[in-house]
């Protein structure tokens, strides 16, 4: 049965309405969808991140309430406290970013709690935009196993936050196509992909339909088996190529659909030769 607001054919969960109308209506009290707003970015020259309130984005919006102007603030003290004085190091600020997040990156003990010991380490930083990278990641960063890097797409200058995100994002999925794969199909069927790859072999690497590889191009790069599921229940069922997968949606997964389009192909065969 359709969704009674978009009329798509597609799982009801109440009031005749699928999942995404429902929702709308239970927190707004209509099925509408709002129109999208346009973005609008920092009214401070330069910055480019996107507005969060009073035409301000969050950084400059703090620095207003904080100290009733946008300009950046500095205590006279700044770094005095520390008798080593380590905070005005031009490494520290690579160093506190280790250890605050190491439980995404594991660091080294001798790295942890002595600075001296990362400082004498690691050396001079060949520039501002270089970041530490561990050269093996399988490896806890440490002395030896790490590298100075920039980042692979650099801001450029006058250019706003998001457009720079978005470059950044086309240059690394560039760069890592099997693991941006394997993010796309966690996201949406919920699988890794050592479990696409061993549902490509056990198929033999051909479409589950028409026994056919892949060969559809974008970008003269072929694409890879599309995943076919239930769009009821969502499970998964097999890979297929993009003909077929294409075929089955035009055709809303009805088997008596697809059984009449037989019957109609096999009423008008072309006479024998």
């Amino acid at each position: 049965m359709p969704c009674s607001a978009c009329h798509r054919d597609i799982k009801l969960v109440g009031r005749g309405l699928c999942r995404a109308c429902y929702q709308r209506w239970y927190k707004k009290g209509t099925t509408d969808y709002e129109p999208k707003r346009a973005r609008t970015f920092c009214q401070i020259d330069e910055c480019g991140k996107p507005v969060v309130a009073n035409g301000l984005c969050d950084m400059h919006r703090q620095r207003l309430w904080k100290h009733g102007h946008t300009e950046q603030t500095r205590a006279d003290d700044w770094g005095t406290k520390i008798p080593t004085g380590r905070e005005r190091h031009p490494l520290f600020n690579s160093w506190a970013y280790l250890r605050k997040h190491r439980g995404r990156h594991p660091v080294s003990p001798l790295w942890i709690d002595d600075f001296l010991q990362f400082v004498a380490d690691v050396g001079e930083r060949p520039s501002r935009k270089h970041k530490l990278f561990s050269a093996d990641e399988t490896l806890p960063i440490g002395p030896g196993n790490f590298l100075w890097k920039r980042a692979v797409t650099e801001r450029a200058e006058g250019e706003d936050e998001a457009t720079a995100n978005n470059r950044r994002q086309r240059a690394y999925r560039a760069l890592r196509p099997e693991a941006y794969q394997g993010y796309e199909l966690k996201k949406r069927f919920g699988i890794t992909k050592e479990r696409y790859d061993e549902m490509s072999a056990e198929q033999g690497h051909l479409c589950a339909i028409c026994g056919q590889p892949e060969t559809a191009k974008i970008r003269d790069r072929t694409l890879t088996l599309a995943v076919d599921h239930c769009h009821s229940h969502g499970h998964i069922r097999a890979l297929l190529c993009r003909g077929c997968n294409t075929a089955l949606g035009g055709f809303r997964d009805d088997p008596n659909l697809l059984r009449a389009a037989i019957a109609y192909l096999e009423k008008h065969l072309p006479p024998p030769a």
